[in-house]
């Protein structure tokens, strides 16, 4: 059976939200080329209430649905994310620095970031793998799905940095939307090519570092909230976890 024959019975209107959030996609991609930010803004906001209604509830409703109310009063929106960060609300960067995320009504607010982390100038409503949930209060990360003890991770490179440290992380990836955002702005000047977004620069450890299956790489930086010796044992252990045992004796009945 081709994959195009493929009927998901439970969401038999997922291939006409696909093929629609890809030509919305474009659009959006489009207005922003051309700095047309405020349309890209109204363009998405549309899109995304008339998408989620033909595709009903699941984790990109809720995500979109978290976009969709801080486009009501973005000034705001963007100075509680900033001080979620502990950032200053002030700076004028914060706009483009915390573009990715969106405050989260979960039991109390958090702030959420949306797992692949999504282009600061790119649309906002592709149907998310998972959601971070950060809690502004305590700085503890945790899962949308539920998932614990894992490893968030964007590459495979055989060198990386992680941290334990959510709102770090998060920080991390603000600083790293800004140097994007005049690296592309400067490609444009030159009639250069533009930058890739590449997401977080480092991964994060949610959960209790001694079960996470940490991959074999060659290297791997501990940053803020890793405990670099505990880590190096929790790797070692996790390499000498192969039991043999003898095989199982069945004697025949007399």
């Amino acid at each position: 059976m081709r994959h195009r024959d493929i009927i998901d019975v439970a969401q038999p209107t997922r291939p006409y939200f696909d093929a629609i959030a890809a030509d919305c996609a474009e659009v959006v991609t489009g207005y922003a080329r051309h700095h047309a930010y405020g349309e890209a803004a109204s363009f998405q906001r549309q899109m995304i209430s008339a998408l989620d209604a033909m595709l009903g509830d699941t984790i990109g409703t809720a995500w979109r649905k978290a976009v969709r109310a801080q486009a009501k009063n973005p000034r705001a929106a963007t100075a509680w994310k900033a001080r979620a960060l502990n950032l200053d609300a002030e700076d004028p960067h914060m706009s483009v620095a915390l573009a990715c995320f969106a405050p989260f009504k979960a039991e109390t607010w958090m702030l959420a970031v949306p797992l692949p982390i999504p282009c600061p100038m790119g649309p906002k409503f592709a149907e998310p793998e998972d959601i971070v949930l950060i809690d502004p209060a305590t700085g503890a990360a945790t899962l949308h799905s539920g998932d614990t003890d894992t490893l968030i991770r964007f590459d495979d490179t055989d060198r990386f940095s992680v941290m334990a440290d959510a709102k770090a992380w998060a920080r991390e990836i603000a600083a790293g939307a800004v140097e994007w955002f005049y690296r592309r702005e400067q490609a444009h000047r030159l009639a250069n090519i533009a930058p890739d977004w590449l997401g977080a620069p480092s991964a994060l450890a949610i959960g209790n570092q001694d079960k996470i299956a940490w991959p074999r790489v060659t290297a791997i930086t501990a940053g803020d909230g890793i405990d670099a010796a505990r880590l190096k044992k929790a790797i070692f252990r996790q390499t000498r976890i192969t039991h043999v045992e003898s095989a199982m004796q069945i004697g025949r009945a007399a």
